[in-house]
C-alpha cells in the first residue's frame, strides 16, 4: 500500500474536517483496503467486513470536525473499526441465539398482537424517558448508546472531558431507570384499582 508523508495526511484530515468530499474520497481510498482486511480478520465474514468499512467511513464523516484534534488518525480510525467489529460479533451471536430459540420454540409459541403492542409501548416508554433528560445528558447518552462511541470519542465530539462524559452517562442512566420505575409504579397502581 502506498504510504503518505505525515504532513500530507494532516492536511488531508484538515480538509476532510472542513467538509471537503474530494479529500474524504482520498482518505477513503487510502484506508478502505486496510479497514476491510482488519474487519475480515475479526468477523470472518466478507459481507459483514464490507458493511463495517462503510459504517466506519460514515461515522468518520459524521464526526469529521473531530479530525483536527486527532494526533494518531490511523489508531483512532481503527478503534472505530474495532468497535464496529465487536458490535457486529455481538449482533451475530445474538442473532444466532435468537434463531436457535426461535427454531426450538417455533411450534409452541405464536407472537400475539398484545405482545407486539407491549413491545412498541416499551420502546415508546424508553424514548419518552430519554426525551426527559437535560440536553447534554441526552446527547452523551445517544452518542454512547445509539452511535456506539467510546467515552474518548464523545469527549472529543462534545469538547468535554472523559470524566464529564462518564458522569453525564451515569446520571442519564439513573434518570432513565427512575423514570421507568415511576411509570411502572403508576401502572401497577392502576391495575390494582377495582373495575367499575
Amino acid at each position: 500500500m502506498e504510504r503518505y508523508l505525515p504532513y500530507e495526511e494532516k492536511d488531508l484530515l484538515r480538509q476532510v474536517a472542513e467538509g471537503n468530499e474530494v479529500a474524504f474520497r482520498q482518505l477513503y481510498d487510502r484506508y478502505k483496503n486496510q479497514a476491510y482486511s482488519f474487519a475480515l480478520g475479526i468477523t470472518r465474514s466478507t459481507q459483514v467486513a464490507k458493511e463495517i468499512v462503510q459504517e466506519s467511513f460514515i461515522k468518520l464523516w459524521l464526526h469529521r470536525k473531530a479530525l483536527q484534534n486527532i494526533k494518531q488518525f490511523e489508531s483512532w480510525f481503527f478503534v472505530i473499526c474495532r468497535n464496529l467489529c465487536y458490535d457486529a460479533l455481538r449482533k451475530m451471536a445474538l442473532d444466532y441465539k435468537i434463531r436457535l430459540v426461535y427454531e426450538k420454540q417455533a411450534e409452541y409459541q405464536v407472537i400475539t398482537a398484545d405482545e407486539i403492542v407491549i413491545d412498541r409501548e416499551n420502546r415508546e416508554l424508553i424514548h419518552a424517558a430519554i426525551s426527559q433528560l437535560p440536553e447534554q445528558q441526552r446527547r452523551v447518552y445517544m452518542l454512547s448508546r445509539e452511535a456506539g462511541l467510546t467515552y474518548e470519542e464523545i469527549a472529543v465530539e462534545l469538547n468535554i472531558s472523559r470524566n464529564t462524559v462518564k458522569e453525564h452517562l451515569r446520571r442519564a442512566v439513573a434518570a432513565i431507570k427512575a423514570y421507568l420505575e415511576m411509570r411502572l409504579a403508576v401502572i401497577i397502581t392502576l391495575l390494582a384499582l377495582p373495575l367499575p
